[in-house]
């Protein structure tokens, strides 16, 4: 096909902040993880599939539960209501409320909850 560009696992974005490497980013309505740090209004390289460990949100969380980016906070939650969906919690077993990180599967659509 000739207007293939690429797979789409890691795409360029400008970084909307300062990033660390493996930092979740969110660019409008699109999450991926930072590949490595960049300074605000640079080009980084974001993945955008995949299963990723991020920093999760006080509670506890269910294995193959939908979760989200909490962008003010920088943390996974469940909670959707102004948050924006990256995908689901991976285990095996269940993130109970004293963990401070969660595995994400990447992916999913990417929607404001209502």
């Amino acid at each position: 096909m000739k207007n293939f560009v690429q797979k789409g696992a890691i795409i360029s974005v400008t970084a909307p902040a300062i990033l660390a490497s493996g930092q979740g980013c969110l660019v409008g309505d699109l999450f991926g993880v930072a590949t490595k740090a960049a300074a605000s209004g640079s080009i980084v390289e974001i993945l955008t599939q995949g299963v990723v460990e991020l920093p999760k949100a006080s509670g506890a969380v269910n294995e193959g539960v939908r979760v989200f980016w909490d962008n003010a906070a920088g943390n996974v939650t469940t909670t959707a209501i102004g948050n924006k969906g990256i995908g689901w919690a991976v285990g095996p077993g269940n993130y109970g409320s004293g963990a401070t990180l969660i595995k994400v599967k990447l992916g999913q659509p990417n929607a404001t909850a209502a």
